[in-house]
């Protein structure tokens, strides 16, 4: 009998591990942080993103199975004598059909409520960017398939449904690009990531590179999560339990850990921009460990987005990302049979990053980080495989070579190198033909003083000479019948401070009050620009211009100036002779010294091989000018007239967690001295008849040159509130508040003739909303504005302070 009982201590079993794969019985597909627990114990381990799990028995153990469970699936039990190879067990799991929308809540307390309150106030110490400095590298693979009703691997050659949509994307993909980056961070908010290697199929030169953070939020810490440029409230943020219901629905173990499994959607009647899906909090630290989100969208959304996160606690000191996948389906877009073109399948896309080498606190010093975020290594696209395969998860497999042969082909035929280079260069309003550019913005030009413009304009490229840029332009205008035309040239003296001299020349037309800042460019995406179209007061204008432009405490860009202008104005002005007469004029001649500033606090850029790219910044811009007119004969030119001229903008956009965005717009000018109406204020005014276009940061009820001053002040306040409607697949209409205010004043209208002059001491008030993405084609929006003057300045006719105009915008 004694025998018996000490058996087991004589004959005890080996430590034995188990590997596998975890995958949806139905369609194949990975599931991701599965519950693997050896049964009967608290001891076990999960699936990592991709549905791989590793799990050591440990010697002496009784356990005879391995318990398999995971929210929405029926959960199994795999006995060790049914594992036939240990090393690649695949366990297929059916879904039980049972989703979080048709769960009954039980009234009371909510259990999730204090994990989820945990887990939000140990936010601060488990983000890795509030920690001192960490490194890393990681392996960034993004490709492109279909989406098909069973996974691609599992239709049979039997199957005849979509059976040569699957064939064909057993074998490759449709694109496939990869990189390898090296990211450090300093805390505040230094950060460099170098991309060492990178590999576009069709491309033999990589046009551009992928990077873990580019898809998804680094971390599921901030406020915000973002996926893809779109902003999602934090279910982990403060105050959550009052926006989002969560659900405990599990309670698991990871060796010594316990991990509490909550899902999450919106509550019913909260209309916010939200996610639903599961988060895992390890009672270490209360930290993720691991999150399945999405987007709350109806299924029937033309885009369906997923992003899952898993973190591991490095060093036993930090929970860290490890792995960030992202995939998204487009549901509009489809690849189809040529044989049977009712074969199709939804096009998806698929990014997987991995995180390795985290290196936490290695020791960093400010001056190692500049402004370039991200910088492409001159060798990124010629690093051989033994490089790769030093990064890569695993090895590329059969599908992923042949797309790279296949692709690599037919960009060699087409040229896409090539043709990548002009699409980039559409993005910069140049298009490289051989030595030159065209500039695309000198091609075609609509106001209501010339109607139409047509032109060219060239400038040599980087082929001509890396450091001198020479262009020109030229255009005619058929409403004034006037050639327009200007040459410039410039020389760059220190590529690092972006420090050049340029020289140019032009015959141009200038809107007569207006006022241009530095580098002010506009993108197609705000709504200003449209207020071009309605310019009709322009006066012509000859300029000689030299310049010093340089790169200055990091994020200051100066335009040292001195230039001689001469403008034949549309309004006269009156001198006043020695003897008292006054006489009219309206030709003027300046000479103008000064210097153009553009501040943006923490800018960041993206430095490629070819160019440097602003990725922007999270604080407000500074734009300021400053002028010195003189009155004197400066190298033969002549000016008529002493003045100092100062003027500036800020703008500034703040996101708040529940109740929108908000953008606003500063701006202000003042003149010391008497000036011609060409160089006065007109205060932006947009207001053309009834009816029109809107133009966001202008006075949508203000006629277009109603109003002068020699100093002025304005505000443009825009706060979008989002939806205001339970999101729809095609009617998400957004609802946006719109406040403007403007004081000004006219230091001497006496001596302005030939044009009514009104100034602003009063003040100018307008308000109004904007209903945006009322309808939709393609990634073009229609909506409906509405705006009301109202005030000391307010017309007669309520009707005639009135503006309802058409919104475009874009949505993607």
């Amino acid at each position: 009998m004694l025998f018996l009982l000490l058996f087991p201590a004589f004959f005890t079993v080996e430590a034995q591990t188990f590997k596998g794969k975890v995958v949806d019985a139905d369609k194949g597909q990975s599931l991701p942080f599965v519950s693997i627990l050896i049964k009967n114990t608290q001891v076990g381990t999960l699936t990592d993103i991709d549905g791989k799990f590793d799990i050591t028995i440990p010697a002496g153990s009784e356990a005879s199975a391995l318990q398999i469970s995971y929210l929405g699936y029926t959960g199994q039990v795999l006995p060790f004598d049914a594992i036939k190879d240990p090393e690649k067990i695949l366990i297929r799991l059916k879904s039980n059909g049972i989703e979080l929308s048709t769960i009954t809540v039980i009234a009371g307390e909510n259990p999730a409520h204090r994990i989820i309150k945990k887990a939000t106030k140990s936010r601060e110490r488990n983000n890795p960017e509030k920690m001192h400095s960490f490194s890393y590298n990681s392996y960034n693979k993004f490709f492109v398939t279909a989406d098909m009703s069973a996974n691609i691997d599992s239709v049979s050659a039997e199957d005849t449904t979509l059976n040569a949509i699957a064939k064909f994307f057993k074998k490759q993909h449709l694109f496939l690009m990869e990189s390898i980056t090296e990211r450090r961070f300093l805390f505040p908010n230094n950060n460099k990531e170098t991309v060492k290697a990178s590999r576009v199929s069709g491309f033999k030169n990589s046009p551009f590179a992928l990077m873990a953070t580019q898809m998804q939020s680094f971390s599921f810490y901030d406020d915000f999560i973002s996926v893809l440029d779109e902003k999602y409230l934090n279910p982990l943020s403060e105050g959550s339990t009052k926006k989002y219901f969560f659900l405990m629905e599990d309670t698991l173990y990871d060796k010594s850990d316990t991990v509490f499994v909550i899902a999450f959607k919106p509550k019913k009647n909260k209309n916010f921009n939200a996610m639903k899906g599961v988060l895992y909090i390890n009672t270490n630290g209360y930290a993720v460990q691991n999150v399945i989100a999405e987007p709350d969208r109806p299924d029937d959304y033309t885009l369906s987005i997923k992003v899952q996160q898993k973190y591991e606690f490095v060093e036993g000191k930090q929970w860290f990302p490890v792995q960030l996948n992202t995939d998204w389906v487009w549901k509009n877009a489809t690849v189809s049979s040529k044989k049977d073109p009712t074969q199709k399948a939804n096009m998806k896309a698929v990014s997987r990053s991995y995180i390795k080498d985290i290196s936490l606190n290695p020791e960093m010093k400010k001056r190692q980080f500049n402004e370039v975020e991200v910088e492409v290594d001159k060798n990124a696209d010629r690093q051989d495989e033994a490089f790769w395969d030093k990064y890569r998860n695993d090895t590329l497999d059969k599908r992923d070579k042949k797309t790279y042969h296949k692709i690599d082909s037919i960009g060699k035929a087409e040229n896409l190198d090539r043709k990548i280079l002009f699409v980039e260069a559409l993005f910069n309003n140049r298009v490289p033909i051989g030595m030159f550019d065209l500039n695309l913005d000198k091609i075609l030009k609509g106001n209501q003083y010339e109607i139409i413009r047509l032109g060219a304009g060239l400038h040599t490229n980087q082929k001509f000479s890396k450091r001198i840029c020479i262009g020109g332009y030229a255009g005619y205008g058929f409403g004034d019948k006037g050639w327009k035309y200007g040459g410039d040239l410039s020389l760059s003296l220190w590529k690092k401070k972006e420090l050049s001299l340029a020289v140019s020349y032009e015959n141009d037309l200038v809107e007569s009050g207006g006022t241009r800042f530095f580098e002010n460019t506009r993108t197609l995406t705000t709504s200003e620009l449209y207020r071009d179209v309605y310019v009709s007061m322009f006066d012509r204008i000859v300029k000689t211009q030299a310049s010093l432009n340089m790169r200055a405490l990091k994020y200051f860009r100066l335009s040292f100036f001195a230039n001689h202008q001469q403008r034949y104005g549309q309004t006269a002005f009156g001198f006043v002779a020695n003897d008292g007469t006054t006489f009219l004029r309206d030709t003027f001649n300046f000479n103008e010294a000064g210097v153009q500033v553009k501040f943006l606090y923490k800018e960041k850029f993206l430095q490629t091989l070819r160019s440097k790219i602003s990725m922007g910044s999270d604080f407000p811009m500074l734009f300021v000018n400053i002028a010195k007119g003189f009155d004197q004969t400066i190298g033969g030119q002549k000016g008529d007239f002493d003045y100092w001229k100062t003027e500036a903008k800020l703008e500034a956009v703040r996101t708040f967690k529940t109740i929108g965005t908000t953008r606003v717009q500063l701006v202000a000018g003042k003149i010391f001295g008497d000036l011609p109406y060409t160089m006065l204020y007109n205060n932006k005014g947009s207001f053309l008849g009834k009816f029109g276009v809107s133009a966001s940061n202008t006075f949508e009820t203000m006629g277009l040159n109603e109003f002068v001053c020699s100093e002025y002040g304005s505000v443009f306040i825009n706060h979008n509130i989002g939806r205001f409607l339970k999101i729809r697949k095609k009617f998400n209409p957004e609802f946006e508040l719109v406040q403007n205010i403007g004081f000004g004043r006219l230091e001497n209208p006496n001596s302005l003739f030939n044009q009514s002059v009104n100034s602003l001491e009063k003040g100018y008030f307008e308000s109004g909303f904007r209903l945006l993405h009322l309808l939709k084609s393609g990634v073009s929006t229609f909506g409906i504005g509405a705006f009301y003057r109202y005030g000391p300045y307010q017309k007669q006719n309520d009707i005639d302070n009135l503006a309802v105009k058409l919104v475009l915008g874009i949505k993607i």
